[in-house]
């Protein structure tokens, strides 16, 4: 039976290709947290929509981590 992986372990092995690339694309930080939270946004709203849940800033908020000026 294969090892299990540790969650934090996940996330850096599925970012490293991407942060190879935006490396190579000339990417900043900024741009990529610009990105990111763009694409948590737009996530956590089709996840509010796929349960049936009115999407409201504050949900898109919680489920996110970013604040709610952020969001909207």
């Amino acid at each position: 039976m294969g090892r299990k992986l540790q969650p934090s372990v996940v996330p850096a092995a599925l970012l490293r290709p991407i942060v190879r690339f935006c490396l190579r694309q000339g990417l900043r930080i900024k741009e990529l947290e610009e990105f990111f939270r763009r694409a948590l946004v737009e996530e956590a709203q089709t996840t509010i929509e796929d349960a049936g849940g009115e999407v409201s800033v504050s949900k898109i908020s919680v489920i996110t981590g970013i604040h709610r000026v952020e969001v909207s």
